[in-house]
């Protein structure tokens, strides 16, 4: 949550959010907790190589089949009062609120309160829009055409105020949409606020009223909570880091995130939560399916999403994965279907231009760990400027889009079409990797000669390969 634009396609994604998580040989793992984090085990110690020179709150969780296999938390609830972490500290969990609204939805479906093809002007009256229809599902699937209504000035000068749900929606409807509904997928929190109006109509009850009523109660989620200004037992404080150092994070008044991003929980409730969804004890096979298989737009391309989480694969597993953030907090979450394996990880700091803990990434470290997933060495090298120059040009995708390698002041960069550009690390003569990922690319000749480059994201075994085009005489 509080991310102001966050675009997703399905090629450019594979570089921007990072999946990943773990699988299979955990049944030798012991379940550990220490603070600070025990270096003696694999787990461990890539945990402390992200914890490094930041003390705040950092709590990962690994289960299989519902059971623990690995947990640890390290570092302080609060600095200032310097409460040690625990199991029971409650963290500000972002966009992994999504889950648990597109998750009521789908009950609330199931009780015939609401349709998933329901205009949305169904349930918020006053919402007006010009071009096609806007339905339940739309939103879910982020497809509506509706802009983040979440601008740089509302987080500078108004994220602090109370707001109405009412006023939120007039904030969304005064922006000019982006599109029609399913041509294009476009994240972004607004239509989760939208969906919040939906579940209180439908619920003739609050948001976090119909939440307790019909999932959080029911199925013992203790920890789970819609962050108000109310009183909240453990709730863990909320840092940023800045290149001057760690300070309290600005606050968020929580009447802006609602159903997209308003959720306080801690990881032992998170993990609770994936055992219950995904093992069907929550909702109907019928209805889970909508949260586990991609969505199509309008032209019969994937969407690569499902009703609030990605959809794709690490080391040739299909994994379901989200993350969440919000001022002074971070959150992410992976899930392997086949192997009924889930892990879970909150940080009280946010990543505030990549100064915070890159908990995606950690995700992917430990997913490689306990798969067995062979790594390259990612450490930079030094390459001469002919075996630069030797990959530069336009490589060309099965799709016809173009990836452009090219060398800005000394360094090798990666540009996909017309997006922006990442820097290519060179880690041995002919191979290059990017930063905070673990996907990494080979610049190689294939049989008839041509020049390729083969790209392995998240440590897939089969690589995406891209021929490079001959220049224009």
């Amino acid at each position: 949550m509080l991310k102001s634009q966050k675009k997703i396609n399905r090629n450019l994604w594979s570089y921007c959010f990072s999946l990943a998580l773990l699988c299979l040989s955990l049944s030798s793992c012991t379940t550990t907790k220490s603070t600070p984090v025990n270096k003696a085990d694999p787990y461990g110690r890539i945990v402390e190589q992200f914890k490094a020179q930041h003390p705040v709150g950092l709590a990962v969780s690994i289960e299989q089949k519902g059971k623990l296999l690995w947990e640890d938390y390290s570092g302080y609830a609060n600095l200032e009062l310097d409460i040690p972490l625990t199991a029971q500290h409650r963290f500000r969990i972002g966009s992994l609120t999504k889950q648990f609204t597109a998750a009521l939805v789908l009950k609330l479906m199931e009780l015939d309160k609401l349709s998933l093809h329901d205009d949305i002007r169904q349930y918020a009256k006053d919402f007006h829009y010009s071009g096609s229809q806007i339905t339940l599902h739309h939103l879910l699937t982020h497809t509506a055409g509706l802009d983040e209504f979440i601008t740089p000035d509302i987080l500078k000068l108004r994220i602090q105020e109370d707001i109405s749900l009412d006023a939120l929606i007039t904030l969304i409807q005064e922006m000019p949409r982006i599109g029609q509904s399913g041509e294009q997928m476009r994240y972004s929190n607004s239509g989760y606020i939208l969906l919040t109006k939906a579940i209180e109509v439908a619920c003739a009850m609050s948001f976090s009223e119909c939440l307790q009523q019909h999932l959080l109660k029911p199925y013992g989620l203790a920890a789970t909570t819609y962050g108000g200004k109310q009183l909240i037992k453990n709730r863990a404080a909320g840092y940023t880091r800045t290149k001057m150092g760690i300070r309290n994070a600005d606050d968020v008044n929580m009447s802006w995130p609602l159903g997209a991003g308003g959720l306080l929980s801690n990881v032992r409730d998170l993990q609770r939560w994936n055992h219950l969804l995904f093992s069907g004890q929550l909702l109907k096979d019928s209805s889970l399916r909508y949260l586990t298989h991609s969505h199509q737009l309008n032209n019969s391309q994937s969407t690569q999403y499902g009703f609030a989480h990605f959809l794709g694969q690490f080391g040739n597993f299909p994994i379901y994965a989200h993350n969440g953030s919000n001022l002074g907090f971070y959150s992410a979450h992976l899930y392997f279907p086949q192997q009924q394996l889930s892990l879970v990880a909150t940080v009280n700091l946010d990543n505030n231009g990549g100064l915070g803990i890159n908990i995606d990434r950690l995700l992917q470290d430990l997913a490689a760990q306990v798969l067995h997933i062979p790594k390259p060495e990612y450490a930079e090298v030094t390459v001469s400027e002919k075996e630069l120059d030797r990959v530069t040009g336009s490589y060309q995708l099965p799709t016809g889009i173009k990836r452009h390698i090219s060398i800005d002041n000394g360094q090798l960069m990666s540009q996909l079409g017309h997006g922006p550009k990442y820097r290519l690390i060179p880690m041995s003569a002919g191979r290059f990797y990017f930063k905070d990922s673990l996907t990494w690319v080979e610049f190689t000749t294939n049989a008839q000669g041509e020049e390729v480059m083969a790209t392995y994201f998240n440590l897939n075994k089969t690589p995406q390969l891209a021929i490079k085009q001959k220049p224009s005489s």
